[in-house]
């Protein structure tokens, strides 16, 4: 008899399911539920969270109502399931140390994330700086490009701000869940090589090992490694955001995939024409 899985978690949940499904659908019927959609909405929670053998979830912050973990996995899923927490591995401010809120950016019921979902803090300032002294939309694009590159543009100290923000974030959520080794792998790999989409959505090379671990973890074999991080290296490429120069000099990355792309933009293609839109956006 297939013993059932239920995920709880947030886009990285699918990831989770998807890889299960590949290898061991054989063996096991798997469940997974968006955390933010159920709460969001206050929705109940379904009755395979009382009838599940195997309890993955992401551990977020205490809540004081039904959806408090403490109370989900206390007063809902059963005493003899096993119980796996993992990491968010959000908010990754290591290779985008800059504010990527944008005041600008209206969301709508046709436009779930808006025109632009993510903001760029010095572009945003440097853009509405040029416009205050009547800087023309030509100028402003060429002076903007020009700058970018600068291996000063983001400044050191608020990259090792951003830096330090993130680290203790991510070891406070991943030393706290039950596979912490993924935690060094972060520290070993973020000054060499692109992790991350955007600051939400890790690219493939980490949702990989974020699978790998959950998988030993569950004493599960984790197959064709290579294959998989090409399989899971756009299923969250929603956004692809630009890393940029300063970064890449101060961490002296030199493997660095600086490809970008949005799913919402197709004339996306490049960091340039990334960037380009965004101050055409702001503009």
């Amino acid at each position: 008899m297939k013993k059932i899985i239920i995920i709880w978690a947030n886009c990285q949940g699918g990831v989770i399911n998807l890889m299960l499904n590949r290898y061991y659908s054989s063996e096991y019927i798997i469940y997974n539920y968006a955390n933010y959609e159920y709460i969001k909405n206050n929705i109940e929670l379904p009755q395979y969270f009382y009838e599940c053998d195997i309890f993955l979830y992401q551990n977020y912050s205490d809540r004081d109502d039904d959806y408090s973990l403490n109370n989900i996995i206390n007063n809902i899923i059963k005493k003899t399931a096993i119980k796996i927490s993992f990491p968010t591995l959000h908010r990754n401010y290591l290779q985008f140390p800059y504010d990527v809120n944008s005041p600008e950016n209206i969301v709508t019921k046709e436009k779930p994330h808006g025109d632009f979902f993510f903001g760029i803090k010095p572009i945003r300032e440097l853009v509405n700086q040029l416009k205050l002294n009547k800087i023309e939309e030509t100028e402003i694009i060429k002076t903007v490009l020009y700058k970018i590159y600068d291996n000063n543009f983001i400044p050191v100290e608020k990259i090792i701000e951003f830096e330090n923000i993130t680290l203790e974030f991510l070891k406070m959520k991943i030393l706290n869940s039950d596979i912490p080794n993924i935690y060094n792998f972060i520290i070993d790999n973020y000054k060499k090589e692109r992790l991350y989409h955007n600051p939400n959505h890790p690219n493939g090379k980490l949702l990989n090992e974020l699978c790998k671990e959950i998988f030993i973890k569950m004493n599960l074999n984790y197959p064709n490694e290579k294959e998989n991080i090409i399989l899971l290296e756009n299923l969250l490429a929603d956004w692809k955001m630009p890393i940029f120069n300063s970064v890449i000099n101060y961490y002296n990355m030199t493997n660095i995939d600086n490809n970008c792309l949005s799913l919402w933009h197709t004339d996306i293609t490049n960091f340039e024409t990334y960037v380009i839109k965004y101050i055409t956006f702001l503009i």
